[in-house]
């Protein structure tokens, strides 16, 4: 009976469902409609897809970070280290103190990935019943396995948010019944995920060949997927030598539900899966050559900016592992582009100084060592004469090595030689911002000086309710292609959103063999993720470091921290390095975006804490907090360390 009602509220609600996120799914699809039996909805192939389609739509769209979007938003890049945004929404509650099991439901997912997991199980469950010729066995077996990798990605996003959780594994639930299912152990919740993406990445294609099918996995997909759920299960936050947070946390039947010893292999595993996706030969570091002459002899070099750059936009990129159509949405476009490029553009997006510091020179070194001893972020500049980096003075005449417009301009000399990535990520003042880009060569005349400071075209103004500025004086750039048509009538650039891509698959690597036995770390991934970006090999920059493991571990973490720049892993990343109580509290810095002069030399060119002040950043918040109406549902899930 019980599980008659549980099939009869499914056939009901995922009709109701279907009409309200397909239309936010990243796939098209259509409702079906009216509401069907379970024998008549899968008695159809068209039908059948339907229904797959909408399990698609629990799938999160990144691009829309920072954003309430009814829902659809995340948090992770505003209420990172990496951004300071000058909207408000929930993002605000978990910085300030004030998040709650129940301030934060804005952007929670337990429900939200459990009702996508149950639509997963359902799916499978009936499916057999098709029996239309037009769904071929060979494309049941498929859908299948597509069935079975969002339930392993839905189980891994909520890995990462929650901890451990609660497998559910086939079982379908009723969204009404009081469950009373406990977590399962992190270890188990791993494993289970784990082995889900290897079998199914056995039974996926290769590649999917319909254009309508972009977005779908492929058997690279779960692989990739599995090389960052292992090395997540291997980072410190649940692997840690002795001082993990979670050696308290047990069920109800005193098992622990976080390992309380350390364990290496869990880095070997990690390693071992992002190598078995290297080696699948199916994907290629973006790079771009061109020609130049030395001593009369032509010689082909990888042009970092356009590599950097069009690895994002060429459809054809064999970086992209997992790549999402971004539809039509184009608030992310709309937050990056500074206001005084395009009035219809918001400009809120605004880089924080520590990410901007954490960028290395054009030689590879990294002029600026992050010192958090006092409690807050401090910048420790090391000695030009080592670094070649100095914050004084200005650059006359300056030519964006990206652009290379004709007509320079005068630059603080904290962006002068810096490292290509630098160059393609962020909007600095005073930069000439170019746009409607046609051909590789910007044009004179379709160009803007950005200017962030109070009274610029892009800075606060006296209107008391603006938003539409950067908190910091920085923009980000990065996915914010110039080709974007920015008249007076803007057409926007979309492209796949990069959920995996290869140089991710390349740190995942590294990282873990740093940990697990970096005598024998094979260094060519590493070195050639810095060659595209311009940059000599890491031991030919810092002689001797192979011998170091720390300073090894610091540097793989700066390199991640900039090549994954704004693709919603460094929010995460601190967390399951458990460092976020060093870098996501304190002040966020900027340029003094207040003051009105912005003359070389004048006030405006100095670090000040941003206006949002103070960040607050407690132990608890190492895990998101389960809503309180779901623990009263749920009589035997624990509510996650420190939020009681």
């Amino acid at each position: 009976m019980l599980y008659i009602m549980n099939r009869l509220f499914t056939i009901l609600s995922i009709a109701l469902l279907l009409m309200i996120a397909s239309c936010d799914s990243y796939l098209d699809m259509k409702p079906i409609d009216p509401p069907q039996t379970a024998d008549e909805i899968f008695s159809r192939a068209i039908n059948v897809e339907k229904y797959l389609n909408n399990i698609y739509s629990f799938v999160p769209r990144e691009w829309l970070n920072g954003a309430n979007q009814g829902g659809g938003g995340l948090p992770y890049l505003p209420a990172s280290d990496e951004l300071d945004a000058s909207f408000n929404n929930d993002w605000l509650k978990l910085i300030d103190g004030s998040w709650t099991p129940s301030s934060g439901a804005q952007f929670e997912k337990w429900g939200h990935f459990y009702y996508g997991i149950r639509e997963a199980n359902y799916f499978l469950q009936n499916i057999d019943l098709c029996d239309d010729p037009n769904l071929s066995e060979e494309r049941k077996v498929q859908f299948k396995a597509e069935a079975r990798f969002l339930r392993a990605y839905f189980y891994f996003y909520l890995m990462k948010m929650y901890g451990p959780v609660v497998l559910l594994e086939d079982y379908v639930s009723d969204v009404n019944d009081n469950l009373n299912f406990p977590r399962n152990s992190y270890d188990e919740c791993v494993e289970y995920v784990s082995n889900e993406l290897k079998e199914v990445s056995e039974i996926l294609v290769d590649e999917q060949t319909y254009s309508s099918y972009i977005g779908r996995p492929t058997s690279g997909i779960a692989l990739a997927l599995r090389s960052r759920l292992l090395l997540y299960a291997a980072s410190p936050l649940f692997n840690n030598r002795g001082t993990s947070l979670y050696n308290e946390w047990k069920n109800d039947e005193g098992e622990n539900l976080v390992a309380t010893t350390y364990d290496a292999e869990k880095w070997k595993k990690a390693a071992d899966a992002a190598l078995e996706v290297i080696h699948m030969g199916r994907y290629q570091l973006y790079k771009v050559y061109s020609t130049e002459i030395e001593d009369g002899v032509e010689i082909e070099k990888i042009d970092p900016y356009k590599s950097l750059t069009r690895a994002f936009y060429d459809l054809n990129s064999k970086e992209i592992i997992w790549g999402v159509n971004m539809r039509s949405d184009a608030s992310y476009f709309q937050r990056c582009t500074p206001r005084g490029v395009q009035n219809v553009a918001w400009g809120g997006f605004g880089v924080t100084q520590q990410h901007v510091d954490a960028y290395a020179m054009s030689t590879g070194i990294y002029p600026i060592d992050p010192d958090y001893s006092s409690g807050n972020y401090q910048p420790n500049i090391l000695p030009k004469e080592l670094t070649g980096y100095s914050e004084d003075g200005f650059t006359k005449d300056f030519i964006h090595p990206y652009d290379k417009l004709k007509n320079g301009v005068d630059i603080f000399n904290m962006y002068v030689n810096r490292e290509p990535r630098f160059y393609v990520n962020i909007t600095w003042s005073g930069m000439r911002y170019p746009f409607s880009v046609v051909g590789d060569q910007p044009n004179e005349a379709n160009s803007t000086i950005v200017q962030f400071y109070r009274g610029g075209n892009s800075g606060l103004t006296s209107d008391a309710a603006q938003r539409n500025f950067s908190l910091t004086g920085y923009t980000l750039r990065k996915l914010n292609p110039r080709e974007n048509n920015l008249s007076n009538n803007p057409q926007w650039t979309f492209f796949l959103w990069p959920y995996i891509r290869l140089a991710e698959i390349y740190l995942n690597y590294t990282e873990a063999m740093i940990e697990y036995d970096p005598s024998n770390l094979d260094y060519q991934y590493w070195d050639e993720l810095r060659a595209r970006a311009g940059l000599p090999p890491i031991k030919s920059v810092y002689p001797g470091i192979e011998e170091d493991q720390n300073m090894l571990r610091e540097m793989i973490r700066r390199e991640r921290n900039i090549e994954l720049a704004f693709e919603s892993f460094r929010f995460f990343d601190v967390r399951r390095w458990q460092i976020a109580e060093e870098t996501d509290k304190g002040f966020m810095y900027g340029m003094n975006i207040m003051s009105q002069d912005h003359n070389p030399g004048g006030d405006y060119w100095r670090r000040v804490p941003t206006s949002r002040g103070n960040r607050i950043f407690h132990r608890k918040q190492y895990l998101w907090p389960i809503q309180q109406f779901i623990l009263d549902r749920d009589n035997l899930v624990e509510q996650a360390p420190f939020w009681n």
